[in-house]
């Protein structure tokens, strides 16, 4: 029960962190300095990728704990 919990919270986490940044993405070409728009793109990448950084390392962990 409490495996399945952690497991609920964590892909809540990572399912918002992607969002995150798929919005920032999305939102980012409305910001007017083309500096500003660069790094608003960049965070938001960073964004995406820790939360696919999380998703990697929770099923390689799982994984792992199977056998």
């Amino acid at each position: 029960m409490l495996y399945e919990t952690v497991w609920l919270f964590f892909a809540l986490g990572v399912g918002i962190l992607i969002s995150i940044g798929l919005l920032g993405l999305i939102f980012s070409p409305s910001i007017p300095p083309p500096i500003l728009r660069a790094m608003a793109m960049i965070i938001s990448v960073l964004i995406i990728l820790t939360g696919i950084y999380f998703s990697y390392q929770w099923s390689a962990e799982k994984k792992e704990s199977k056998f």
